[in-house]
C-alpha cells in the first residue's frame, strides 16, 4: 500500500484490505492546514478494496467534517462502490468527483467562514430568480450607508446526494451569474464580495446571512428569463422573511430582464 500526499491530494496506489485511516490521518491534517476548505482522496491508482478497507474511507470523511471542510474521492471503480455498500452510510455520505480536476474545482469555491469587508452595513442578494433586479433595489436601500454587497449562489444539493458533491456544470453557471452580478454592484461604486454555499433548500440563506452577520437581504421573487436560473417559491421566502433576524425585502413584479426599478 503506498500513500503519497501532495499539494490538496492524497493518492492511494495497491490494495485497501483493512482500515488504514490510522496511516493517512496525519497526511490529511497537513494537507488541510494549507487547504482548510477541503481536500482529495484520489483512489485511481487503487487495484482492489475490501469490504473492511472501505471502512478507511467512512473515518476519513468523519475526520474531514469534524474539520469543518470538504473531502472529495476520485477514482473509486463500480465495483469498489458495490463493495462499499456493505459499510454504513459509505455511498450517501462519500462525495464522488470524475477527475481530480472536477474536484478541485469545487473545492476552490468553498470558504471557512463568509468573507466580510470593512464597511458598516453589508446587504444580501442571492442569485435567485431576476436577481439583477434585487441588486438594483439593494443598492437603492444601500444610499447613504457604508455598505457592501455580498451576492451569494445557493447551490440546492439533492437530498440523494452528499451535501459536498461537486456539480460542474451547477458550479459553472453559478460563477457566471456572480461575476456578471459583480459587474453590477460595481457601477453602483460598492463592494461586492461573491460567495457560494451548498444547501438543501433556499431558505438556508438565513444561516449564511447569520454568520455574515448581514443587515438586509434583497430576494427576488420573480422567475427570470433564463430558464436555468435557481428561484425560490413564494411560500419558501414568505417563512424565510418570517424566521429571520435581519431585514429581509421580497420584490415581485419586475418586468422580464428588468434591472431597474419601473417608471
Amino acid at each position: 500500500m503506498i500513500i503519497e500526499a501532495r499539494e490538496d491530494t492524497i493518492t492511494l496506489r495497491g490494495e485497501v484490505k483493512s482500515n488504514i485511516w490510522p496511516a493517512i490521518q496525519a497526511a490529511a491534517a497537513l494537507l488541510l492546514d494549507n487547504h482548510p476548505t477541503g481536500i482529495i482522496l484520489d483512489c485511481s491508482g487503487l487495484s482492489k478494496i475490501t469490504a473492511k478497507g472501505a471502512e478507511t474511507f467512512q473515518d476519513a470523511f468523519a475526520f474531514i467534517a469534524s474539520q469543518n471542510a470538504r473531502i472529495m474521492v476520485v477514482g473509486l471503480t463500480d465495483e469498489m462502490l458495490a463493495i462499499g455498500q456493505s459499510v454504513p452510510g459509505f455511498r450517501s455520505q462519500l462525495p464522488i468527483a470524475a477527475t481530480v480536476e472536477e474536484a478541485r474545482a469545487s473545492l476552490k469555491l468553498g470558504e471557512l467562514t463568509p468573507q466580510r469587508g470593512k464597511a458598516r452595513v453589508a446587504g444580501v442578494v442571492p442569485m435567485l430568480g431576476n436577481w439583477r433586479r434585487a441588486v438594483y433595489m439593494a443598492d437603492k436601500l444601500a444610499v447613504g450607508e457604508s455598505c457592501e454587497m455580498h451576492l451569494v449562489d445557493l447551490i440546492r444539493v439533492p437530498r440523494t446526494l452528499p451535501i459536498g458533491s461537486p456539480m460542474p456544470e451547477r458550479e459553472t453557471a453559478g460563477q457566471t451569474r456572480l461575476a456578471e452580478a459583480q459587474g453590477l454592484v460595481r457601477k453602483t461604486g460598492l463592494k461586492s464580495f461573491s460567495h457560494v454555499e451548498r444547501v438543501r433548500a433556499k431558505s438556508a440563506l438565513d444561516s449564511f446571512a447569520e454568520r455574515l452577520q448581514a443587515d438586509f437581504a434583497v430576494i427576488s421573487l420573480d422567475r427570470d428569463a433564463a430558464k436555468d436560473t435557481p428561484y425560490i417559491e413564494g411560500l419558501e421566502a414568505l417563512g424565510l422573511q418570517e424566521a429571520a433576524p435581519f431585514e429581509v425585502s421580497l420584490i415581485k413584479g419586475a418586468p422580464e430582464g428588468s434591472t431597474r426599478a419601473a417608471a
